[in-house]
């Protein structure tokens, strides 16, 4: 394809990534824009007049694609799309490359990198975790536009050009009718399967449950003695790790959605917007219990679709399941409350708008 309207890049992400492929390619397709896709290897097959897919390296270690970025930039310059939409938080240098190139860059910001750097082992992390944030914020306040997952995100920007986009679901991909409860009360976790998400003391919560239920765990785990654990529970039903498209076929047979997220830096700012897994459940009819974080408990509470509680007190998970398992009228209830707001707010179908008119009218100037 010749001089795209689009050339999206990632380097981290599967070429099917829910958020990039799945959700904002498609919708920029569907509007009639040329897009050149660069992105890891893969055997998806996808095929449309407007789209070219080109492989970069697929390189594990962060420090690895850092490395990587001059090559990848010489790339983009051959791609010589009209706008560039960068993800990834290694890909802030090569934003500043394109930039200087005089390119009009997008780069679109899943996380608190920060956090995310503050929330690992290195050493030194708060020093490494302060020089990046004030070269990121140093590239990103200059850079065409900004896409954040949520306001926190949003909030911590000066450029005033950037919306907030957030990881809902297209209506595709729920259900057109809510779905029954099963008659055996299923929790169900989305994710990845790791401590770090309360994958662990979600079962030993688990363990102390009275009543019939089952655990439904979508999603991969690379933990060994995790993966012991869940194999050595027989009310578990373990899936691994399902294709994007499919997830809605196992959450539909829920009762309850569960997101306990450790209080980890990287987790307790979440004000909700850029946790998929929370309005897939809700749009299945789902309620959620999340963590008590003060920005997703204003959410759930605000909005009635669940309970918040302590994500490392095991007694209090424990009881707030048992309430739900108990108390179907209240299950129902919220079921209903947390699938309408999704299809009235909460959906792709509706932030697509956004995002297209930024496109369409804004950087590529078609209106």
């Amino acid at each position: 394809m010749n001089n795209p309207d689009i050339c999206v890049v990632t380097s981290a992400h599967d070429f099917n990534d829910d958020r990039i492929f799945h959700k904002q390619i498609k919708s920029l397709l569907e509007e009639g824009l040329s897009i050149t896709y660069l992105s890891k290897p893969t055997e998806v097959e996808f095929h449309h007049p407007s789209f070219t897919h080109l492989d970069i390296p697929q390189e594990k270690s962060k420090l690895k694609r850092v490395l990587a970025i001059h090559r990848l930039y010489k790339k983009c310059l051959e791609v010589n799309a009209r706008v560039y939409h960068l993800h990834d938080p290694e890909l802030v240098i090569l934003a500043s490359k394109l930039r200087k190139a005089g390119k009009k860059v997008i780069f679109d910001i899943h996380e608190d990198y920060k956090s995310s750097i503050l929330a690992t082992g290195l050493p030194f992390k708060g020093l490494i975790a302060n020089l990046w944030d004030r070269y990121e914020k140093q590239v990103c306040n200059k850079l065409s536009f900004l896409i954040c997952a949520d306001t926190y995100i949003f909030n911590r920007y000066k450029n005033p050009n950037k919306i907030v986009l957030g990881n809902y679901p297209p209506l595709r991909f729920l259900p057109s009718i809510r779905p029954e409860k099963p008659e055996t009360f299923t929790i169900v976790y989305a994710g990845g399967v790791n401590k770090a998400r309360g994958v662990e003391r979600l079962i030993q919560a688990l363990d102390k449950v009275k009543g019939a239920f089952r655990l439904s765990l979508i999603g991969p785990c690379k933990d060994e003695n995790l993966l012991k654990l869940i194999r050595s529970k027989s009310y578990i039903d373990y899936h691994g790790k399902v294709d994007w498209a499919e997830v809605g076929s196992y959450l539909k047979k829920g009762s309850l959605g569960v997101a306990l997220y450790e209080p980890s830096i990287n987790f307790t700012y979440c004000t909700g917007e850029g946790i998929v897994k929370i309005f897939e459940y809700l749009g299945n009819g789902l309620p959620i219990l999340t963590s008590d974080f003060p920005n997703l408990k204003v959410f759930v509470d605000d909005n009635n679709v669940g309970d918040t509680t302590d994500p490392l007190n095991i007694e209090e998970i424990a009881s707030k399941i048992e309430v739900y398992l108990n108390n179907p009228d209240l299950l129902k209830a919220q079921s209903i409350v947390g699938y309408n707001l999704v299809r009235e707010k909460y959906n792709w179908d509706l932030a697509s708008k956004s995002f297209v008119k930024l496109y369409k009218e804004d950087l590529l100037e078609l209106a």
